[in-house]
């Protein structure tokens, strides 16, 4: 399993399961920069956005639904 990262890692190791979790608020790592990285990766991929700025997902109930999110995609595909 990877998180987003460079284009020409993506390109390399693309064939492992990748899940993106993104913040459309996020003015520190904009998700479209994100979008364009996993659009370019194939499957099996997951896109996940939430309505919140950058470190908002590491908080609160929101920071619960990306462990809730992250654990069932690792239990599908590790």
């Amino acid at each position: 399993v990877q998180t987003c990262a460079l284009p020409i890692f993506i390109e390399k190791k693309g064939s492992r399961p990748l899940m993106c979790i993104s913040a459309s608020k996020d003015d520190l790592t904009p998700p479209d920069n994100f979008r364009r990285l996993y659009e370019k990766a194939p499957e099996p991929k997951e896109w996940i956005e939430f309505e919140v700025p950058h470190y908002d997902l590491y908080e609160g109930e929101i920071f619960k639904e990306c462990i809730a999110h992250m654990l069932r995609f690792y239990g599908e595909y590790l």
